[in-house]
């Protein structure tokens, strides 16, 4: 038995038009395997808890890709509607919350039978991310055209309730919680990151980059790392003071952002690049040459798994631009 961390990065091709997913072992930062081949735009990528799958949600083809993180292929196919966008999981793993952009909905999907569960979940216009509360009560979703969240009961499968989060459109993507009692999102047009805090229903507003994006949280909830698109570098949030204590350049256009399971290294996918960047956590600095991928990355996932003899990995988050990949605004 053996264990490696892996990273599954979500490529665009532009010359073929032809989206995957590579993985990358984290300890030499070379790909391994071939490839495995999604739909045009692999949008998502979220890991089961039990590090068994990475669903990937591929904008352009309506669908949820389930690949065996074993065996590194696609194992089931499942339609959910047009424009998948953000996945998370309950903490025991059971089911996948899947945003569905143009439907106003967010699915749910049984990691047992790899089927559509029960009848889709109503939110307002365009949900974007998914982020499950650490304790796995709420599913929070970013919607992007009404600049809310909505706080799904996993309970019930019915929205609680739904906060604003800006007074204008700022279209609210990449989303997390925090074990703290915070829910941030990226509030994209605004060049902001609206904090959340559950107790109240509070909101306050942190000033970042330029077309914040991606988002990720630290292991351990210390810090929250966002990507800025159009300003080229990552923010880094303290969760405890809500204040940006680091801005760290990076490659072009960063579009997601994650953390190695130990909290060391981040890594972000740098899409006007076509590389990736990768943050040592301690020092909040660069570290080494950008790491070439064969396409435009957008969305990306590590985890470590356990294998016998040979191993892999497991994956997370993605997001694109319009056009060649690039920005979903419509």
């Amino acid at each position: 038995m053996s264990k490696i961390t892996y990273a599954f990065v979500g490529i665009f091709d532009p010359d073929s038009i032809t989206g995957s997913v590579i993985v990358l072992n984290t300890a030499n930062n070379t790909v391994v395997g071939d490839p495995i081949p999604t739909g045009v735009n692999p949008l998502n990528i979220s890991i089961t808890p039990d590090g068994d799958y990475a669903y990937v949600s591929d904008y352009d083809s309506d669908n949820v890709y389930i690949i065996n993180t074993i065996n590194k292929t696609v194992d089931t196919v499942v339609p959910v509607g047009h424009f998948p966008g953000g996945i998370a999981f309950t903490p025991d793993g059971r089911y996948a919350y899947v945003a569905v952009g143009d439907n106003s909905e967010v699915s749910l999907i049984d990691t047992i039978t790899k089927e559509i569960a029960g009848s889709p979940i109503p939110v307002d216009s365009s949900p974007n991310g998914v982020a499950m509360a650490p304790d796995g009560f709420y599913a929070y979703v970013s919607i992007d055209f009404s600049s809310e969240v909505s706080a799904i009961n996993t309970a019930t499968n019915n929205v609680d309730w739904t906060i604003s989060v800006s007074p204008d459109i700022a279209l609210s993507t990449g989303i997390v919680a925090s074990p703290n009692g915070y829910v941030f999102v990226a509030n994209s047009l605004r060049h902001q990151v609206a904090v959340i805090t559950l107790a109240d229903q509070s909101v306050e507003w942190i000033p970042v980059g330029d077309y914040p994006w991606g988002v990720a949280i630290a292991p351990d909830g210390s810090y929250v790392y966002v990507t800025n698109v159009l300003s080229n570098n990552v923010s880094v949030i303290n969760t405890t003071t809500k204040t940006v204590d680091y801005t760290i350049n990076v490659g072009d256009y960063p579009y997601h952002i994650a953390l190695t399971p130990d909290g060391r290294r981040a890594y972000v996918t740098n899409n006007g690049s076509k590389n990736l960047s990768i943050i040592d956590t301690e020092t909040k600095t660069v570290i080494g040459d950008p790491v070439s991928v064969p396409g435009e990355p957008a969305g990306i996932a590590i985890a470590t798994i356990t294998t016998p003899n040979q191993s892999i990995s497991r994956g997370i988050p993605f997001y694109t631009l319009n056009g060649g990949y690039k920005i979903h605004i419509d």
